[in-house]
């Protein structure tokens, strides 16, 4: 398994070696049930506030 952050374009590509790779974006959630069940990790909250 493996996990490619890309703070640019704001997406996390989740990789696993027994399907293709799931890119995830704002709004969607990060599981990783076979390391770590329950855990969760929304999209969004990688990224820094913005303040305007």
């Amino acid at each position: 398994m493996g996990i490619l952050i890309d703070p640019d374009k704001k997406t996390l590509t989740v990789y696993r070696s027994d399907r293709e790779p799931t890119a995830l974006v704002d709004g969607d959630v990060l599981t990783i049930p076979e390391l770590f069940p329950g855990w969760e990790l929304p999209i969004a909250d990688l990224w820094p506030p913005v303040f305007e």
